[in-house]
């Protein structure tokens, strides 16, 4: 019974890896003693998976998914002092000389669209049962 535990466990840490939630309602993950041995329920407001434990884990952890993505990347054009630089001259440039350069690149970093993960979630999860099964064998 450990095992099976932990197999929810597992389930409950993937949905949250996937940020599984949308408008504060979160995906659940919940064993019932209705459901043929090994499997669970995974569940919202909005629908319901049933299937084996071990199945919906493996689907769950399949998904990529990165909370952060970068959106754009501009090139700011500043002027670079960075000794370790490939392009460093040797001197100190001052604000204007040929020694100064621009190609440092600045790269902003913001969260993924938004219901990214529970859209994800769900998607891995469409391929299992939508109603529990009539018998718990």
């Amino acid at each position: 019974m450990d095992e099976f535990c932990d197999l929810v466990a597992k389930i409950e840490t993937e949905l949250d890896r996937l940020d599984a939630q949308n408008d504060g309602q979160e995906i659940l993950c919940a064993a019932h003693v209705d459901l043929p041995e090994g499997w669970v329920r995974v569940y919202d407001e909005t629908g319901d998976a049933y299937g084996p434990a071990e199945e919906i884990l493996a689907a769950l952890e399949a998904v990529e998914y990165d909370a952060q993505e970068i959106v754009w990347t501009e090139n700011r054009g500043g002027t670079c002092y960075d000794r370790d630089c490939q392009e460093w001259h040797g001197e100190e440039p001052s604000a204007g000389s040929p020694h100064a350069h621009g190609h440092h690149e600045y790269k902003e970093v913001t969260a993924a669209a938004d219901n990214l993960g529970f859209d994800l979630a769900w998607a891995a999860l469409g391929e299992f049962s939508d109603s529990a099964p009539q018998s718990a064998k």
